[in-house]
């Protein structure tokens, strides 16, 4: 019981090393978050939450000219600079265009 425990520990501190999340804050209010999760569409999964917990999902991609674009579900777009975005976890990922 006690190497299982162990065991576990160790498992959910390597889960939280592996984050692949950025987040911008837009204002006290409201939040972008970017993950390296492939979307269904095309790109990576991303959220903009507001702190009433209400939130809308989208996915995002890199332009040519290296700005972060986002793809609304209700069919808006965002385009935002990657310097607004810092991880929350260990690891940062690259914004370039491929």
């Amino acid at each position: 019981m006690r190497w299982l425990l162990i065991s576990l520990l160790l498992l959910s501190s390597l889960a939280i090393a592996e984050s692949n999340l950025q987040v911008a804050y837009l204002s006290d209010q409201v939040r972008i978050v970017l993950s390296k999760t492939t979307c269904e569409t095309r790109g990576f999964r991303a959220a903009a939450q507001n702190i009433d917990s209400s939130y809308l999902k989208g996915c995002w991609t890199v332009t040519p000219d290296n700005m972060i674009h986002i793809k609304w579900k209700d069919g808006d777009f965002s385009e935002l600079s990657p310097d607004m975005f810092n991880e929350v976890g260990p690891r940062r990922f690259s914004y370039k265009y491929e």
